[in-house]
């Protein structure tokens, strides 16, 4: 037996230090989770349960939409003001008439899809950074929503939408639950069964070799930002069910940085590369949890803010990790 494999043979804490780097993000879920149980009282009943699945929509389905933008090696920090143009545009459309529900939902959906696919062009077909294509965007699209009704809030009163949002199924499910859940089974399908998921992989892992073998690249992107602020629109619809009403200036604010977080936190890479879904959906969970310890033990705000950001920097030192780690056994 040679020493290398005797050194691997009797080195149990490589086998931890695997652990960890592979099932990461679930073991930051169960800490979490028995922290809820230590700190907030009532965590473990039906009631929080439900919640945790109300509260969790917009940054799951935001996460679906951005992990699908980070696997393809950008980024989009306008979704939350994609969502307050989208929630602007459905109210201001649904204010001219009982009958203009299902066109207001309409407008602000083909308003997101536009606005997103503008974003994949601009950043494909020019190769300007990602970061600066959605950070103009976050000032635009933020400056429209609040150009539509002059900064103001915009009340919405038609009782289909905006009851929606409190519909519950089979007495406690909420409705919100039923969407994110389709959204999820959408993007798995997309990522993992078809040729966009490949060419968006293949993409994020390595753009000119992806360019080379005659992707269109610019389509993939196109696409790939089209369903990302698509579902940004979704998430802005169902919060102004919520509030039955359209405040450009705060709705969706910061909501990028979750979605961003949720799925860093979740595996897939930063700089692009195999989407990791399911990692998405539990890094959700975690960022929500987070809110949710903070807000039932009357604990400031703030503080969220600074759990949230530790979790991230240990998730974004956890991919740093593995990634050394795979660099390292590709140079064996």
């Amino acid at each position: 037996m040679s020493a290398t494999t005797t050194s691997k043979m009797n080195s149990p804490g490589e086998g931890i230090g695997d652990a960890l780097l592979k099932h990461g993000t679930l073991i930051v879920f169960v800490i979490i989770v028995i922290a809820n149980a230590i700190f907030t009282k009532n965590f473990f009943s039906m009631g929080t349960f439900w919640n945790l699945l109300f509260q969790c929509t917009s940054v799951m389905i935001l996460a679906m939409g951005m992990t699908i933008v980070i696997a393809a090696g950008g980024i989009d920090i306008s979704v939350g003001s994609m969502m307050a143009c989208a929630s602007m545009v459905s109210a201001r459309v649904m204010f001219m008439g009982p009958g203009f529900v299902i066109p207001g939902i309409i407008a602000s959906l083909a308003v997101s899809v536009l606005a997103g696919a503008l974003i994949g062009f601009l950043i494909s077909k020019y190769r300007i950074q990602p970061m600066i294509v959605t950070l103009s965007m976050l000032y635009l699209l933020r400056g429209v929503a609040q150009l539509l009704h002059n900064g103001g809030t915009l009340a919405v009163k038609r009782s289909f939408f905006t009851e929606f949002a409190y519909i519950s199924v089979w007495g406690s499910v909420p409705v919100q639950f039923f969407v994110w859940f389709a959204i999820i089974i959408i993007v798995y399908v997309l990522l993992k069964m078809t040729r966009f998921g490949v060419y968006v992989e293949a993409f994020g892992d390595n753009p000119i070799a992806t360019k080379i073998s005659g992707v269109n690249v610019v389509a993939v992107m196109v696409c790939a930002h089209a369903l990302c602020s698509f579902f940004a629109g979704i998430a802005g619809l169902l919060e102004t069910s919520l509030a039955n009403s359209s405040d450009p200036n705060t709705l969706g604010q910061l909501m990028e940085l979750d979605a961003i977080s949720a799925t860093a936190i979740g595996g897939t890479p930063m700089t692009g590369g195999k989407p990791n879904i399911l990692g998405s959906v539990v890094g959700a969970f975690i960022v929500t949890m987070i809110t949710i310890i903070v807000n039932m033990n009357n604990i400031p705000y703030a503080w969220s803010l600074i759990l949230k950001t530790l979790v991230l920097a240990l998730a974004l030192y956890m991919q740093n990790l593995r990634k050394t780690k795979s660099l390292r056994m590709g140079g064996l």
